[in-house]
C-alpha cells in the first residue's frame, strides 16, 4: 500500500534526477510553482484529507469512482489556481505535475475508465469551498526556488 501511495513522488524524483529535458523544464516553470505554492499546497491537502476520510468509510475498491473524482478535483483545483496566477504553459506543466504527484497505477488505469463524477460530494464533503478555506488558513509554501 505504501509503495503504492508513493509511486507518483518516485515518478517526478526520477524525472528530476534522470531527464535532463523535464528538470529543465520545471526549472523553467518555478516561477509559476512559486506564486501558486500556497493555493497547490491547500490544494494537495485537502486531497489527501478527503482521500484519507473516504477510505476510512469504504474500502478504495468499494469507493474507486469516489477517489477518481477526488483526484479529478485536484487536478481542477490546481488547473484553477494556476490558471488564475500563471500564463497558460506554466499552468498546463504545473498540471501535468500535479497528475504525476497524485499518480497511482492502479488508480490511474481505473478511472481512466470513469468519465464523470457522479456527484459534487464525497461522504457528504463538498470539494472546492473548504480548499479555499483550507488556504486562507495553511502558511507554507510548497516550493522555494
Amino acid at each position: 500500500m505504501l509503495e503504492e501511495n508513493i509511486s507518483g513522488a518516485r515518478l517526478l524524483q526520477a524525472g528530476l534526477c534522470e531527464d535532463p529535458r523535464f528538470r529543465s523544464d520545471y526549472l523553467s516553470h518555478g516561477v509559476c510553482m512559486k506564486a501558486v505554492g500556497r493555493r497547490w499546497e491547500a490544494c494537495y491537502r485537502h486531497y489527501q484529507y478527503l482521500l484519507t476520510l473516504e477510505l476510512r468509510v469504504t474500502s478504495e475498491e468499494a469507493n474507486l469512482d469516489a477517489i477518481c473524482c477526488l483526484r479529478q478535483r485536484f487536478l481542477d483545483c490546481v488547473d484553477e489556481a494556476a490558471g488564475n496566477t500563471c500564463d497558460l504553459n506554466d499552468a498546463l506543466f504545473l498540471k501535468k505535475v500535479s497528475a504525476t504527484l497524485s499518480h497511482t497505477e492502479h488508480r490511474r488505469l481505473a478511472c481512466q475508465r470513469r468519465y464523470t463524477c457522479g456527484g459534487t460530494s464525497v461522504s457528504g464533503l463538498k470539494f472546492g469551498t473548504l480548499a479555499w478555506i483550507v488556504w486562507l488558513i495553511l502558511t507554507e509554501i510548497w516550493i522555494q526556488i
